[in-house]
């Protein structure tokens, strides 16, 4: 087909229909994405406000969904996950605001989750990630050089 010979009736017509297909499969993406469960998962300090040696360890959850989640466990976790390998989970977390565990997240809402160095350094092994689920079974991961730092304390 010899596009100079088209007349511009024709170009433009394919080129429109070429413009609607592209904007239908983003459209398409983009409404997918919206249903997809989307967490952020950081491993941090929680620091003494009197300066000392951190005694505590935080773990910070995200909730960039469109939509509500509840979260019901974190932890931390070996190389295998927490669906397939041994984990570390925090049975009781402190959470600061009062608010009660297992915790919904709003859409763009989040939460930290305190809890002592004790309750996860036994076990070196388990500190490759830190996790969230939620109550419909999806879990999300996250690392940070703190729990880098942890690794290696715990290797000592």
């Amino acid at each position: 087909m010899n596009l100079e010979a088209l007349p511009w009736k024709d170009m433009t017509t394919i080129a429109l229909a070429a413009l609607g297909a592209g904007l239908g499969v983003m459209n398409t993406w983009n409404a997918l994405s919206q249903r997809r469960v989307r967490l952020v998962v950081r491993p941090t300090y929680a620091i003494d406000p009197n300066g000392q040696r951190p005694t505590m360890l935080s773990i910070a959850v995200t909730n960039l969904s469109s939509f509500p989640l509840t979260i019901s466990e974190v932890g931390y976790t070996g190389r295998a996950g927490a669906k397939r390998g041994k984990r570390a989970m925090i049975f009781q977390p402190h959470v600061i605001d009062g608010k009660p565990w297992p915790r919904r997240l709003e859409s763009r809402e989040a939460v930290s989750l305190y809890f002592g160095v004790d309750d996860v350094a036994r076990d070196p092994s388990l500190l490759a990630w830190a996790y969230a689920g939620t109550e419909c079974g999806v879990f999300a991961y996250g690392s940070s050089p703190a729990l880098e730092q942890l690794r290696a304390l715990a290797k000592d």
